[in-house]
């Protein structure tokens, strides 16, 4: 009977292969952590740049905001230059002369990914970004409001 007096190489081999194979898994998982992180930082700095231009929109003078901030591009803070791009639209409601619908939309870059659907960030609707047809840029970092003359 002959005795184990160590590992053979196929079985280090393979503990080898294995341990890669998950050191590999870790280091996916924590570049993904930290691609997800930037995103949800970059998300939450567009959404406070939005609201503040709602602030400041709400702050207008009834009578000034269509002619002031329709279509409206701006640079949001906390963003490099050239990395991010608001817009913003105002519509008036049908029939009625008293509201209006305020949107703010910020589009940015994270890292090779463009959230929002203006693809070159001058917060112009180029062809080929209306994804959905709506005639405007849209982005996941979006505010909408009501603006009424009453108050």
């Amino acid at each position: 009977m002959r005795k184990s007096l160590g590992f053979t190489l196929l079985e280090i081999c393979l503990a080898t292969l294995v341990f890669i194979i998950a050191l590999i898994g870790i280091l996916l998982f924590y570049l993904n952590a930290q691609e997800f992180n930037e995103l949800a930082s970059s998300f939450s700095t567009a959404l406070n740049e939005a609201e503040k231009m709602m602030e400041i929109i709400k702050s207008t003078q009834f009578s000034d905001i269509y002619a002031t901030y329709n279509n409206y591009r701006f640079d949001p803070e906390g963003f490099s230059s050239g990395l991010a791009k608001g817009v913003v639209y105002i519509d008036k409601e049908t029939g009625r002369d008293d509201l209006l619908r305020v949107n703010v939309v910020i589009c940015f870059r994270v890292g090779r990914r463009i959230i929002g659907e203006d693809l070159d960030l001058d917060g112009i609707l180029d062809t080929g970004e209306d994804k959905n047809g709506n005639g405007r840029l849209d982005s996941p970092a979006e505010l909408t409001t009501l603006v009424t003359s009453r108050y």
